[in-house]
Protein backbone atom coordinates (compact mmCIF):
# COMPACT_ATOMS: atom_id res chain seq x y z
CA UNK A 1 0.00 0.00 0.00
CA UNK A 2 1.32 3.41 -0.91
CA UNK A 3 1.42 6.09 1.79
CA UNK A 4 -0.67 9.19 1.29
CA UNK A 5 -0.50 12.55 2.99
CA UNK A 6 -3.05 12.67 5.83
CA UNK A 7 -5.74 15.35 5.84
CA UNK A 8 -4.81 15.75 9.51
CA UNK A 9 -2.02 18.24 10.21
CA UNK A 10 -0.12 17.83 13.50
CA UNK A 11 1.10 21.22 14.71
CA UNK A 12 2.47 20.31 18.14
CA UNK A 13 2.17 17.85 20.98
CA UNK A 14 3.52 17.56 24.48
CA UNK A 15 3.29 15.49 27.63
CA UNK A 16 1.37 17.33 30.34
CA UNK A 17 1.71 14.64 33.01
CA UNK A 18 3.59 11.36 33.37
CA UNK A 19 4.12 8.94 36.23
CA UNK A 20 5.72 5.50 36.24
CA UNK A 21 6.31 3.28 39.26
CA UNK A 22 8.08 -0.05 39.41
CA UNK A 23 6.55 -3.01 41.24
CA UNK A 24 8.94 -4.10 44.00
CA UNK A 25 7.09 -7.45 44.14
CA UNK A 26 7.54 -8.14 40.40
CA UNK A 27 8.79 -11.68 39.68
CA UNK A 28 10.62 -11.68 36.30
CA UNK A 29 10.47 -15.47 35.98
CA UNK A 30 6.67 -15.61 36.46
CA UNK A 31 4.06 -14.84 33.83
CA UNK A 32 2.55 -11.36 33.65
CA UNK A 33 -1.23 -11.62 34.18
CA UNK A 34 -2.28 -8.34 32.55
CA UNK A 35 -5.45 -8.11 30.47
CA UNK A 36 -6.42 -5.41 28.00
CA UNK A 37 -9.01 -4.14 30.49
CA UNK A 38 -6.13 -3.27 32.86
CA UNK A 39 -5.09 -0.54 30.42
CA UNK A 40 -7.42 2.44 30.43
CA UNK A 41 -7.11 4.71 27.41
CA UNK A 42 -9.36 7.61 26.57
CA UNK A 43 -9.26 10.56 24.23
CA UNK A 44 -11.02 13.89 24.37
CA UNK A 45 -11.45 16.10 21.35
CA UNK A 46 -12.08 19.83 21.76
CA UNK A 47 -13.56 21.74 18.81
CA UNK A 48 -11.67 24.77 17.50
CA UNK A 49 -13.04 28.20 18.37
CA UNK A 50 -12.70 29.37 14.72
CA UNK A 51 -12.39 33.07 15.36
CA UNK A 52 -9.57 33.64 12.86
CA UNK A 53 -6.76 33.16 15.39
CA UNK A 54 -4.54 30.40 13.96
CA UNK A 55 -3.91 28.81 17.35
CA UNK A 56 -7.60 28.81 18.23
CA UNK A 57 -8.52 27.28 14.85
CA UNK A 58 -6.69 24.14 15.94
CA UNK A 59 -8.37 21.05 17.29
CA UNK A 60 -7.07 19.97 20.69
CA UNK A 61 -6.83 16.21 21.26
CA UNK A 62 -6.06 14.92 24.76
CA UNK A 63 -4.99 11.33 25.36
CA UNK A 64 -4.97 9.74 28.81
CA UNK A 65 -3.47 6.27 29.31
CA UNK A 66 -3.06 4.56 32.65
CA UNK A 67 -2.48 1.21 34.24
CA UNK A 68 -2.74 0.74 38.00
CA UNK A 69 -2.87 -2.95 38.93
CA UNK A 70 -2.03 -4.85 42.08
CA UNK A 71 1.01 -7.03 42.67
CA UNK A 72 -1.02 -10.18 41.85
CA UNK A 73 -0.95 -9.19 38.15
CA UNK A 74 2.85 -9.35 38.27
CA UNK A 75 3.31 -6.28 36.09
CA UNK A 76 6.78 -4.73 36.33
CA UNK A 77 5.32 -1.21 36.16
CA UNK A 78 2.22 0.90 36.65
CA UNK A 79 1.92 4.22 34.85
CA UNK A 80 -0.17 7.21 33.94
CA UNK A 81 0.42 9.63 31.07
CA UNK A 82 -1.49 12.56 29.61
CA UNK A 83 -0.60 14.04 26.22
CA UNK A 84 -2.07 17.00 24.42
CA UNK A 85 -1.87 17.52 20.67
CA UNK A 86 -2.88 20.42 18.44
CA UNK A 87 -4.16 19.45 14.99
CA UNK A 88 -5.48 21.22 11.93
CA UNK A 89 -7.10 19.85 8.79
CA UNK A 90 -5.95 20.25 5.21
CA UNK A 91 -9.32 19.46 3.67
CA UNK A 92 -12.12 21.88 4.48
CA UNK A 93 -14.75 19.78 2.65
CA UNK A 94 -14.68 17.05 5.30
CA UNK A 95 -17.44 18.65 7.36
CA UNK A 96 -17.68 18.75 11.15
CA UNK A 97 -18.67 15.09 11.76
CA UNK A 98 -15.95 13.56 9.57
CA UNK A 99 -13.37 16.01 10.90
CA UNK A 100 -14.25 15.07 14.51
CA UNK A 101 -14.02 11.35 13.65
CA UNK A 102 -10.63 11.97 11.99
CA UNK A 103 -9.41 13.78 15.12
CA UNK A 104 -10.65 10.96 17.38
CA UNK A 105 -9.19 8.09 15.33
CA UNK A 106 -6.03 9.48 13.74
CA UNK A 107 -5.24 12.12 16.35
CA UNK A 108 -5.72 9.58 19.13
CA UNK A 109 -3.53 7.04 17.28
CA UNK A 110 -0.71 9.55 16.82
CA UNK A 111 -0.75 10.50 20.49
CA UNK A 112 -0.98 6.86 21.64
CA UNK A 113 2.11 5.97 19.62
CA UNK A 114 3.91 8.86 21.28
CA UNK A 115 2.72 7.73 24.73
CA UNK A 116 3.99 4.20 24.03
CA UNK A 117 7.49 5.51 23.19
CA UNK A 118 7.65 7.95 26.13
CA UNK A 119 6.62 5.21 28.58
CA UNK A 120 8.98 2.67 27.01
CA UNK A 121 11.89 5.12 27.36
CA UNK A 122 11.02 5.80 31.01
CA UNK A 123 10.63 2.09 31.82
CA UNK A 124 13.92 1.31 30.04
CA UNK A 125 15.74 3.26 32.75
CA UNK A 126 13.95 1.30 35.49
CA UNK A 127 14.96 -1.90 37.27
CA UNK A 128 13.07 -4.23 34.87
CA UNK A 129 12.65 -4.57 31.14
CA UNK A 130 10.00 -2.19 29.79
CA UNK A 131 6.45 -3.18 28.95
CA UNK A 132 5.37 -2.67 25.35
CA UNK A 133 1.93 -1.12 25.20
CA UNK A 134 -0.32 -2.95 22.75
CA UNK A 135 -1.41 -1.57 19.41
CA UNK A 136 -4.86 -0.09 19.79
CA UNK A 137 -7.47 1.19 17.37
CA UNK A 138 -9.60 4.25 17.96
CA UNK A 139 -11.81 3.44 14.99
CA UNK A 140 -15.38 2.73 16.15
CA UNK A 141 -15.73 -0.29 13.81
CA UNK A 142 -12.44 -1.99 14.73
CA UNK A 143 -12.92 -5.65 15.74
CA UNK A 144 -12.08 -6.78 19.27
CA UNK A 145 -8.80 -8.64 19.73
CA UNK A 146 -7.14 -10.41 22.63
CA UNK A 147 -4.01 -9.19 24.38
CA UNK A 148 -0.92 -11.03 25.48
CA UNK A 149 1.32 -8.64 27.46
CA UNK A 150 4.79 -8.14 26.04
CA UNK A 151 8.07 -7.21 27.59
CA UNK A 152 10.41 -5.35 25.28
CA UNK A 153 13.34 -7.64 24.44
CA UNK A 154 16.75 -6.48 25.60
CA UNK A 155 18.47 -4.49 22.87
CA UNK A 156 21.34 -7.02 22.62
CA UNK A 157 18.95 -9.93 21.99
CA UNK A 158 16.99 -7.89 19.45
CA UNK A 159 20.19 -6.89 17.63
CA UNK A 160 21.31 -10.54 17.43
CA UNK A 161 17.89 -11.54 16.10
CA UNK A 162 18.04 -8.88 13.36
CA UNK A 163 21.61 -9.86 12.42
CA UNK A 164 20.62 -13.55 12.13
CA UNK A 165 17.72 -12.64 9.82
CA UNK A 166 20.04 -10.54 7.63
CA UNK A 167 22.61 -13.34 7.37
CA UNK A 168 19.91 -15.89 6.57
CA UNK A 169 18.50 -13.73 3.76
CA UNK A 170 21.87 -13.40 1.97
Amino acid sequence: MKARLSPLDLHSYFVTEVQCTSNPKYRPDDEIALEFSDLQVETRVCDPKTDGNDEEDMWKVILIARQNVGAEKNSPYNFSIILQGWFGTKVEELGPEKTRQLMETTGGSILFGTAREVLRNIMATGPYLPLLLPSVSFHPCAPEATLKPKIAPPKKKLAKKVLRKKKASK
